[in-house]
């Protein structure tokens, strides 16, 4: 994990050597453990290394290859190394030898721009190549390590940081004003969109071609396809595949030179992935378990969470896992400090504060020594979603008798009237727009609950683009339903929040649920395992059978605030928000929030927590 900033100057108006060391202070603020240039006579490049894994404590970036003419930087964990190895020709055994940066370039020695349909993990790298006299790019397929990038007549610019472009000479980062209202109305920017104007973000899954008389081609490397192979499989087969690949993708992730951490919530995801941590690294490494749970300074509790301390508690209990700590937000700390820090490292405002607000979770994770923390996230949208879309999928398919069965079976489970949810099902498979005259259109909530001033609104034609934006797609199957919610454009925006939140700490976050061989796997096998007795998540369930107790596997209930603190610390600083309210108000010259409606989310807030056991 760290930093990288590549400079290719083409105009030579000023030092582009210059440039990056200016580049690597900008962006030194997280405290890297080794730094590193390299230039010649029109390129700087530079990198931030944090040393993690075994592998990155002989690792030196810049690499030059001088056989080949080529530098590398990166910021990268390569995954399956032993197949990498051995398509590439290494000896078996020989592969820790070569840190993840020098497998990347072999990769790109032996097959050139298609080096990335051969690498697994997570990455973001530059490879500059004397041959061509150009760069090559990319990033992960999930987009858990950035990549921005600078397109000028005089020069092209690539970091990982935003924070590396404040260096280059009569630049400066100007917010790209509709962006920042979108985002203050909750919508998720696009994929290559930047807060900034002239500044793109290099899509995940995207490569990228930087020639030296300016022309820059992208190409999307990836797309979650379904096997055909696996679609016929049975469902002996599937379960025994399923907890295989699920295991190599803990495993995959496990490679630490100190205790690995890990996020547990009590949940099905964490649970699983903690259990599974646990078995690999027994007699190798220590595992620490960190757990946000609710604060006991208060008598109240207004939330949607549900007490899931005694799932962590079972987890940790059947893994011999004797290092657990529990965040609570007990302290005075509250939730003012968190959010200007984030601003401060990434200079713009955030939708998704899961990490931001992990911050309590994440000082505990550095003072315990630990700089690889494991996450359940990424669950949800693909190996353990519960199927949804399966009872659309009977009715378009038109197999009415394993409609029948599957709905009679989950009333059987869940309880409920099968006669209403057959009526409803059917409503929504064939004549959906009859629900939208029946329901409120939840929109419409949403949107009338943004802060932003009026004026705003109008003149970016905002409802307009709200509207088109939370429009959901039609989906009639559960893989379609699993492609969008995978390949949305909310995964990448957290993936990026939780990256630069970790790094300011020194941690690296890792996904076992995002691993790409064992998504693709599952997309692929048939949607009846999916949901099946009235079941979901079955075939993941059935998976992680005597991997974690019969409690955890079985639940059907789901905590969806897993951050029981996050209301008391807001009120907590409740006066300098106000504050910071009633300033803007009196002292900014042009206002893009609505101060009304800000005070307002604070004084209900207070009265809603204020209130006992609600």
């Amino acid at each position: 994990m760290g930093s990288i900033f590549a400079y290719f100057n083409k105009s030579k108006m000023h030092s582009h050597r210059d440039v990056v060391r200016a580049a690597l202070n900008e962006m030194a603020y997280w405290g890297p453990d080794r730094t590193g240039t390299w230039s010649n006579d029109m390129l700087g490049m530079g990198c931030h290394s944090l040393i993690s894994s075994p592998v990155s404590e002989n690792e030196i970036l810049p690499f030059w290859h001088e056989k080949s003419g080529c530098c590398i930087i990166a910021d990268a964990r390569i995954d399956y190394r032993e197949e990498l190895a051995n398509e590439l020709g290494i000896e078996p055994g020989e592969e820790g030898k070569f840190p993840d940066s020098q497998l990347i370039l072999r990769a790109y020695l032996k097959w050139n721009e298609k080096c990335t349909e051969h690498l697994y993990g997570d990455y973001s790298f530059i490879i500059w190549d004397d041959h061509t006299k150009g760069l090559f790019c990319a990033r992960d397929h999930f987009g858990t390590r950035p990549l921005y990038y600078i397109h000028h007549k005089d020069y092209f610019a690539l970091s990982s940081d935003l924070k590396g472009f404040i260096s280059i000479p009569n630049f400066s980062l100007q917010v790209n004003e509709s962006s920042l209202v979108e985002v203050m109305c909750s919508m998720i920017p696009n994929k290559d969109d930047s807060a900034f104007k002239g500044v793109h973000r290099l899509e995940p899954a995207t490569s990228l071609k930087v020639y030296s008389n300016g022309t820059i081609i992208q190409n999307k490397y990836w797309d979650l396809l379904i096997n055909p192979k696996y679609i016929n499989l049975t469902e002996e087969e599937c379960v025994l595949e399923l907890r295989k690949r699920f295991i190599d993708a803990v495993a995959q992730r496990s490679r630490s030179i100190r205790p690995v951490g890990v996020e547990l919530s009590g949940g099905l995801d964490s649970s699983s992935v903690t259990s599974s941590l646990g078995n690999i690294l027994v007699g190798k490494n220590e595992v620490f378990a960190f757990s946000h749970v609710k604060p006991e300074e208060h008598q109240f509790q207004y939330s949607y969470y549900k007490d899931e301390l005694s799932f962590s508690k079972q987890v940790t209990a059947t893994n011999g896992i004797t290092r657990h700590f529990l965040i609570s937000g007990d302290s005075k700390a509250g939730s003012s400090t968190a959010l200007k820090d984030s601003l401060c490292n990434r200079f713009i405002p955030e939708i998704q504060f899961f990490a931001t607000l992990s911050d309590l979770l994440l000082d505990e994770v550095k003072k315990a020594g630990v700089n690889v923390l494991l996450s359940g996230f990424g669950g949800d949208e693909g190996v353990t979603n519960s199927g949804e879309g399966i009872f659309r999928e009977y009715m378009k398919n038109k197999n009415f008798v394993k409609f029948k069965q599957a709905l009679k079976e989950k009333v059987s489970k869940n309880s409920g009237n099968y006669y209403r949810k057959f009526v409803k099902q059917y409503i929504q498979a064939f004549a959906p727009w009859i629900l939208k005259l029946l329901q409120k259109d939840w929109r419409k909530l949403r949107y009338s609950s943004n802060m932003v001033d009026r004026a705003i609104l109008k003149r970016y034609s905002m409802k307009n683009k709200f509207f088109r934006y939370a429009t959901v797609p039609k989906a009639h199957d559960v893989r379609s339903i699993q492609y969008s919610r995978i390949m949305h454009p909310h995964l990448p925006d957290r993936l990026e929040t939780s990256y630069f939140a970790a790094l300011a700490k020194k941690i690296e976050y890792r996904y076992p649920f995002l691993d790409v061989k064992l998504l693709e796997f599952y997309y692929s096998i048939n949607s009846e395992y999916k949901f099946k007795n009235g079941i979901g998540r079955y075939i993941f369930r059935k998976a992680i059978k005597g991997m974690v107790h019969e409690s955890i596997r079985l639940r059907k209930d789901k905590t969806f605030l897993t951050i029981p603190n996050v209301y008391s610390r807001i009120l907590k600083d409740k006066e300098e928000f106000v504050k910071i309210i009633d300033e803007g108000e009196r002292n900014n010259n042009y206002h893009y929030a609505d101060y009304n409606k800000l005070r307002r989310v604070i004084h209900d807030l207070q009265a809603l927590v204020g209130t006992k056991n609600i």
